[in-house]
């Protein structure tokens, strides 16, 4: 299987292969009546991901009782895989130098941003836009300019007014509950997906 180049980038960043890749599973619905290969949607509830998200984003747990809070193992990303998960997207690892989640829910953001950038390919009620457009329910992914560092689903938009002032989002590892970023200029140059209900 040829993987694409933005993948092939990511992975190479990370000293990692595309063996890595092949250790993802993604699992989602789509309508009953047609297969995933030919399904323009993928069954999704954005109010379910951000139920997950209000519930949990101001503790150092998740649904599997699990809080990584490392130098090199934080839980924004697994925080993430969770609200997913709620949401009807389940995006699993079974990379053994990955696999923190009692659940097998990805915990690094590279492995989310490949996982919601294939299913973007496919189908057509998930996109991946600018922050200008970002709304309520988004998941995004900041940068370090080289790979996502760090990620969250959209609390509040952006205030084209005044671009400066950070988005507010729920999140883990700094438990952010509908809190702005932090990431006045970084926040411009975020991955963000939306995923529409089906």
């Amino acid at each position: 299987m040829t993987i694409p180049q933005y993948l092939e980038d990511m992975l190479q960043q990370e000293n990692r292969s595309e063996a890595d890749f092949s250790m993802l599973s993604i699992s989602y619905s789509v309508e009953e009546s047609l297969s995933a290969d030919i399904a323009i949607n993928i069954k999704y509830y954005n109010s379910k991901a951000i139920a997950y998200a209000k519930n949990y984003c101001g503790k150092q747990d998740n649904a599997c009782h699990v809080f990584l809070n490392e130098t090199d193992k934080t839980d924004c990303a697994h925080f993430v895989a969770h609200c997913l998960d709620a949401g009807g997207i389940t995006i699993k690892t079974t990379d053994p130098t990955a696999n923190f989640c009692p659940s097998g829910l990805a915990v690094r953001n590279t492995d989310l941003v490949a996982a919601l950038r294939f299913l973007a390919s496919k189908h057509d009620n998930m996109t991946e836009i600018g922050m200008v457009d970002a709304i309520v329910g988004d998941i995004g992914f900041l940068s370090n300019l080289r790979r996502p560092s760090h990620a969250f689903l959209l609390c509040e938009p952006v205030d084209l007014r005044d671009p400066l002032k950070p988005a507010k989002v729920w999140a883990h590892t700094s438990k952010k509950c509908c809190e702005d970023t932090g990431a006045e200029i970084r926040q411009w140059f975020a991955t963000i997906f939306r995923i529409t209900n089906s």
